[in-house]
């Protein structure tokens, strides 16, 4: 699936399960929902500003008008997310979302699409009142703890 800004992605915080409900909707009508993590969903932000995906002016977006999550009813299709991948491509990136014993299921992003999918992931991360800058900001810290370790072993 190709997504282009304002179709095919939808997103909404969950307060009472702490995670993020994602929907993919492909171009033959089918539809995807996951859930996300909050490590998972700040980590896609945090890929896409590690791997220069989007540009820095992009990365910035007013915070959305808050007002208090409600819980969403059940969602018996929803599946949980074991592990996202993210990869640059010429022209953009995909998404691969690892789900059980399945093969991936993910997205290609691609010009207006990926600035409008870093969007959604700040404006969601912030409705959900998840800081995402201060959770980039351990990550980069645990990146750089990491890459230290590895240098006194002598990797």
């Amino acid at each position: 699936m190709v997504y282009r800004s304002g179709m095919g992605v939808q997103a909404k915080y969950d307060p009472k399960e702490d995670r993020m409900l994602l929907s993919l909707e492909y171009g033959d009508g089918s539809t995807r929902i996951f859930w996300l993590t909050r490590r998972q969903w700040i980590g896609m932000m945090h890929e896409m500003a590690a791997l220069k995906l989007v540009p820095k002016d992009e990365a910035a977006t007013e915070p959305p008008k808050k007002s208090a999550p409600k819980p969403l009813p059940p969602q018996p299709s929803a599946t949980m997310v074991e592990s996202v991948k993210l990869r640059k491509q010429d022209q953009g990136a995909r998404v691969v979302f690892s789900v059980g014993e399945e093969q991936g299921v993910g997205v290609t992003l691609a010009g207006d699409g990926l600035a409008g999918f870093h969007r959604l992931l700040e404006q969601q991360a912030e409705r959900a009142g998840w800081d995402p800058r201060a959770g980039i900001e351990r990550l980069n810290a645990g990146v750089v703890a990491r890459n230290l370790m590895r240098k006194a072993r002598g990797e």
